[in-house]
């Protein structure tokens, strides 16, 4: 490149402004909830928070315009539930435009009621969750056993219910149970692994772990990035009990598999390829595959199949794992100013489930 074509470098005012700018997107991350979303008891969670929830539909209301939701109901029901809402008795138009002008708005509307749900150490929860997977794939592979990841996976616990864990690990036994599909998987998986936020380790350590408790996940191991801490969980039949370390410094609960989470930690630290590491975090036995995945066309659950009719009442609508798997958007969050929820039709689909579970919610309670 002669000196000529050389791009000119920015002076010092557009370093500042491109700093700025790069400073004002990572703040707005911190602000965002986890971006998973979850199907639990019927009811559309966001990042495993009533708050989450709370915060994706107002933010989709405002970005988006209230057109956004009326459209989904009749207006008479919309006014109904202003009543009931409200306990105002107004039946023309006049009695509702003076209850508007009657109303105190708060001038910073978007920060008087729902905080923001996220966390300053969404950067760290990312990367340890990506070196999690990169990890186990390395090692299942090895070994002829499989595993899914999340969060974009689902694994349908209940019928009513299917959370999107960080990592999930299957046995060869349960794939040759055919329960294994493109977008989810039937039954609990034999490992569930969650990377925690710091800001809100309660939802992962009591929340969470109270579900797959009771779904009797026979493994579920915690993990907190910003400590560098593993905590391990084995079912009994009397529950789940903490697990430790070997002597030697692994974990070897899982049947056939074992973990060091000095090596673990050491190979993130150092951005060592799990694939070409020469001394694995992860070791696992070798399995004979007796199971392959077949899929019969136009049977398979997935994205769209089935159509798009939300119902939107006064009273809370259930959501079938049916609809939520073909309904429910992928799971990135771009913006400002408009949030778009894995494009223009996903956020459609994001504001009718939020609509349509939403009213269950109350801001400050977790699921």
């Amino acid at each position: 490149m002669s000196p000529s074509s050389k791009p000119n470098k920015p002076s010092p005012k557009q370093q500042l402004q491109n700093h700025c700018s790069s400073q004002e997107i990572d703040l707005q991350f911190c602000c965002w909830p986890e971006i998973r979303f979850e199907l639990v008891n019927e009811q559309f969670l966001v990042g495993g928070t009533i708050e989450g929830t709370w915060w994706l539909l107002k933010e989709a209301l405002l970005g988006w315009g209230l057109d956004a939701a009326i459209a989904f109901a009749p207006l008479d029901q919309w006014w109904e539930a202003l009543r009931q809402a409200y306990g105002v008795d107004c039946h023309s138009d006049a009695d509702w435009l003076a209850w508007v002008d009657s109303l105190p708005l708060s001038e910073d509307y978007r920060n008087d009621s729902i905080q923001p749900p996220g966390s300053k150490y969404t950067g760290e929860h990312r990367w340890v969750r990506d070196y999690l997977q990169t990890t186990f794939w390395s090692a299942m592979g090895r070994s002829g056993l499989r595993k899914c990841s999340g969060p974009n996976y689902g694994m349908q616990i209940e019928p009513d219910t299917m959370l999107t864990p960080d990592l999930i690990m299957l046995t060869v036994q349960q794939l040759e149970q055919d329960i294994f599909h493109d977008y989810f998987v039937e039954v609990p998986a034999h490992l569930v692994v969650e990377v925690m936020l710091s800001e809100q380790c309660e939802v992962d350590e009591e929340v969470r772990r109270a579900i797959y408790e009771q779904a009797q996940v026979k493994h579920y191991w915690t993990v907190d990035p910003v400590e560098r801490q593993f905590q391990f969980w084995q079912w009994m039949p009397e529950g789940y009990k903490p697990g430790q370390l070997d002597p030697g410094g692994c974990y070897r609960k899982v049947e056939g598999l074992s973990f060091s989470t000095e090596i673990f930690w050491l190979g993130y630290e150092q951005d060592v390829s799990p694939f070409t590491q020469k001394l694995p975090a992860v070791t696992a036995e070798k399995q004979s595959r007796q199971w392959k995945i077949e899929r019969a066309p136009g049977t398979e659950l997935s994205y769209g199949s089935v159509p798009f009719r939300p119902i939107v009442g006064l009273a809370p609508q259930p959501i079938s794992v049916e609809q939520f798997v073909s309904w429910c958007p992928e799971t990135k969050l771009e913006g400002p100013p408009f949030p778009l929820v894995g494009g223009e039709t996903g956020t459609r689909n994001a504001i009718a489930m939020l609509l349509m579970s939403g009213h269950r919610f109350k801001p400050g309670h977790q699921a």
